[in-house]
């Protein structure tokens, strides 16, 4: 599999966790950004427009599920997919995020394969 070159953002507030999806990503040479929170992924997607967001919900300060609003809100991010990666592994959580437009929703741990494949479907 030969990743797109549009990156993918990883917004994600837990270090040990960031530093993990990052190596994951980047031996499978994929190109990847990072931010700690919606904010600074909002900022990112202005300079350069991601070929998918994989987000956490719990993050400080906007949550995951108002970073997805805003990227689906606005005419230049509406069509970049988005994909939760979160602890929350409620049947309605899920079914919520998906009808905001979340294009998948993955529960930590993940094992690596599932959410290669997964990120992998949406970013090919």
């Amino acid at each position: 599999m030969s990743p797109t070159n549009n990156p993918l953002i990883i917004v994600e507030d837990h270090l040990e966790s960031l530093e993990n999806l990052l190596e994951i990503f980047e031996l499978e040479s994929y190109q990847v950004l990072s931010c700690k929170n919606g904010e600074e992924c909002i900022d990112l997607i202005r300079l350069k427009t991601p070929g998918l967001i994989l987000s956490d919900i719990k993050l400080p300060g906007m949550d995951g599920f108002d970073l997805l609003r805003h990227v689906k809100s606005q005419a230049a991010s509406e069509a970049i997919p988005f994909i939760f990666l979160t602890a929350y592994a409620d049947r309605h959580i899920r079914e919520h995020s998906l009808r905001l437009g979340a294009v998948d929703y993955l529960v930590k741990p993940c094992h690596m394969e599932t959410l290669l494949s997964t990120v992998g479907k949406y970013l090919a």
